[in-house]
């Protein structure tokens, strides 16, 4: 009898483990209320950004009454979302403002937020940490040069590098006269920002600019701007691009300059000067001469194959170490005299003056059109789409090499339609679609050349494998334009008035809802476009659209602007002919 107590106990126990355990295990196998969390891993509440406050978000799988509060590391509760409110199934969100109950803010480090569902008796703490961050990265520039620079110009400076150092893990960006002009990537403590003197695709009027620095971190908190740090613009370039003189005889050259004092440096002889006209003596041997670039501002006599002899002639600007090099040519005329002239090869910087030399208000613009770059995959069903990117960067260096200057869409409007001015040989550079090459390839290539593009978006291609909206960022970063090409690129002479709208108006939507750009231009899908379609265009508030119709961009057919298909059996030379082909 003694033993009986003891076994009820044991028995009891039991029976109780196995309760729990089967309790345990039912719990186990039932699915979470709540679904899908979302929570923002780093906030500010002290920040004048968008990302002042935490949103905590999930989905119920039925309706609930909820308590959402936040814990801190303490497991205490600092505040209170919302309390014992009636959610219906589906997803809820709510915003917290990094402050206690009492209004002020709390202390930085890590919380947690905790969901309690009343109905349901749980009591469930969201494992997704929220850190709160409220001390702004401090930015240091150690080092900005050039001081003078000549924006276009093909010489040893054409932009300002600007070396800077950080505390933390920070984007930098470059503020010009108060404007920003170029953002970084985040970096760990230091890096570069570049700025090439070119606003909306054209470069700046000369003068002094005043660079400044700042920094905002993952939280959104932004440093104090560094001291401002002067920069001059200053243009330096001949007046015509072709000089004859008589062998052994003087010739004068005009120089068209910004700078108070230049120095030259020609066939072994060097000075200074301020007067507008530089007046030389042309090499005493008879021949034909060709430029040569030489970054230092010098050169020696060099024999060419064909017997050529170069002789550089170097003009620098009197504050600045950027060589811009021309050369003579002296050739046979009829009358038995030599003659010594600027080829038509020298630098296109020097022939083509960024603001005299501007393109007239009615000139016609050619605007090309490429879509990816690199090599087509087998079975690819139109690989004419596809330039290699070694083609491409050719591409680009003969337009460089020949005058050309990209600029965008909307300057060459502004052009057309105000009083914008625009270098020299403008031409503008398109991408239809949106594909990771127009930032893995054509990014860093026109950006050795200081020139923006043009990025023709269907919306539906932002996604992984195409291009994402942090790449559609940095290209607007770096100057580029967005425009707007449909949402899913359907033929739009087929569908009916509700996708039509949809496709047009709702593009242009989404792209300044996502990106904040203005979008003032339309791209037709496959070139396909009537006269419903322009009329849709007009309504969206489009200032024009472009097709696939050959041809150049004129002012007169704002809705119907041609353009010039780059096809991947191009190649540079085919290319070149068809640009020539145009200019003719």
């Amino acid at each position: 009898m003694t033993r009986l107590p003891q076994t009820v106990i044991v028995l009891a126990l039991l029976a109780s483990t196995a309760t729990a355990f089967a309790v345990t295990e039912r719990l186990k196998l039932e699915k979470s209320p709540i679904t899908g969390t979302r929570v923002d891993k780093i906030f500010s509440p002290v920040c004048e950004c968008e990302r002042n406050v935490a949103v905590v978000s999930f989905r119920l799988r039925k309706p609930e009454r909820v308590t959402v509060d936040m814990l801190n590391s303490r497991g205490k509760s600092v505040a209170t979302l919302v309390h014992d409110v009636r959610e219906q199934k589906g997803r809820v969100s709510y915003t917290w403002d990094g402050k206690y109950e009492r209004g002020t803010v709390v202390p930085e480090g890590r919380y947690r937020p905790r969901v309690r569902l009343r109905e349901h008796g749980r009591t469930i703490v969201l494992p997704n940490p929220i850190r709160v961050d409220t001390t702004a990265p401090t930015i240091k520039a150690t080092r900005v040069f050039p001081r003078v620079f000549s924006p276009g110009i093909d010489g040893g400076h054409e932009r300002v590098a600007a070396m800077f150092q950080t505390d933390e893990s920070a984007r930098a960006m470059m503020l010009v006269n108060g404007q920003r002009r170029v953002l970084s990537k985040f970096r760990a403590t230091k890096g570069r920002l570049l700025w090439f003197g070119i606003v909306d695709g054209a470069p700046v009027r000369p003068g002094t600019y005043r660079i400044q620095l700042r920094a905002f971190d993952q939280a959104g908190n932004r440093s104090v701007s560094t001291r401002s740090i002067p920069v001059r613009v200053l243009y330096i370039e001949f007046r015509r691009n072709r000089v004859r003189a008589l062998a052994g005889k003087r010739f004068s050259v005009r120089v068209v300059t910004h700078a108070r004092k230049y120095r030259w440096l020609f066939n072994g002889k060097h000075g200074s000067r301020r007067k507008k006209v530089l007046v030389l003596r042309a090499p005493v041997t008879p021949g034909r001469y060709r430029p040569r670039r030489d970054r230092r501002g010098g050169g020696q006599v060099t024999r060419s194959r064909r017997r050529r002899r170069l002789f550089p002639l170097a003009v620098v600007a009197g504050l600045s170490f950027t060589a811009l090099t021309a050369g003579l040519v002296a050739g046979r005329g009829n009358t038995g005299s030599h003659a010594a002239r600027v080829p038509e090869t020298v630098s296109a910087a020097l022939r083509a003056r960024p603001r005299s030399a501007a393109a007239g208000r009615d000139t016609p613009v050619p605007i090309l059109m490429y879509h990816v770059l690199g090599d087509p995959p087998p079975g690819a069903p139109y690989p004419e789409l596809f330039v290699r990117s070694s083609d491409f960067a050719g591409e680009m260096q003969w337009l460089a090499g020949h005058g050309y200057h990209a600029v965008t869409l909307r300057s060459v409007w502004d052009r057309w339609h105000g009083n914008r001015v625009l270098p020299g040989h403008a031409i503008v550079i398109s991408f239809d679609d949106g594909y990771r090459s127009d930032v893995g390839v054509a990014l860093p290539v026109l950006r050795q050349h200081g020139w923006p593009a043009v990025l023709n978006l269907k919306v539906g291609n932002l996604k992984p494998g195409d291009l994402r909206p942090r790449g559609v960022r940095r290209l607007i970063a770096a100057g580029w334009e967005i425009d707007a090409h449909t949402i899913t690129h359907p033929d739009l002479t087929t569908v009916g008035d509700a996708q039509l709208e949809h496709e047009v108006a709702g593009s242009r939507a989404a792209i300044r809802r996502l990106f904040h750009v203005p979008v003032d231009f339309f791209c037709y899908p496959a070139g396909r476009y009537d006269a419903r379609v322009i009329a849709a265009v007009r309504r969206a508030g489009f200032l024009g659209a472009t097709t696939t119709n050959w041809g150049l961009a004129r002012p007169s057919q704002p809705y119907t602007l041609d353009r010039v298909r780059v096809s991947g059996s191009d190649g540079v030379d085919g290319f070149a002919a068809k640009l020539t082909s145009l200019a003719r």
